[in-house]
């Protein structure tokens, strides 16, 4: 296999984790969002069950780790708390004018799902 094939073949696994992560973070995030009425806690609620979710399918399938590596989940959960803390900023910001919470987390979505691309494929399982 070309290292073309092989980075898109990885691309498409990650999108493919990712949409999944994104439709049970935010069906999470929403849940509990409903439940408890504060960002903060449906934010870190629905992070928690897609870290959880990504690390397994990112390491093992996207990545194609064939062991855990202690230092890889450390990084991992860095990343994730990175992610958290730059989720609930971003919300902040794109509520700004007070619309919807539940569409004001869409963009931050984005720009974690990109930063959580990057950092996994250059620091996490390099």
């Amino acid at each position: 296999m070309t290292r073309k094939l092989a980075v898109n073949k990885q691309l498409l696994r990650y999108l493919t984790v990712g949409a999944s992560n994104t439709v049970i973070g935010y069906l999470s995030f929403v849940l509990l969002f409903a439940l408890f009425s504060r960002d903060i806690v449906a934010i870190v609620g629905s992070n928690i069950v897609g870290v959880a979710n990504s690390y397994v399918w990112n390491s093992r399938w996207t990545f194609q780790q064939s062991v855990y590596r202690p230092w890889a989940i450390i990084k991992f959960v860095l990343l994730y708390t990175a992610i958290v803390v730059l989720n609930e900023g971003l919300l902040k910001v794109t509520n700004a004018d007070h619309i919807a919470t539940y569409l004001a987390q869409l963009p931050a979505l984005a720009i974690t799902i990109v930063m959580g691309y990057v950092v996994q494929k250059y620091w996490v399982f390099k």
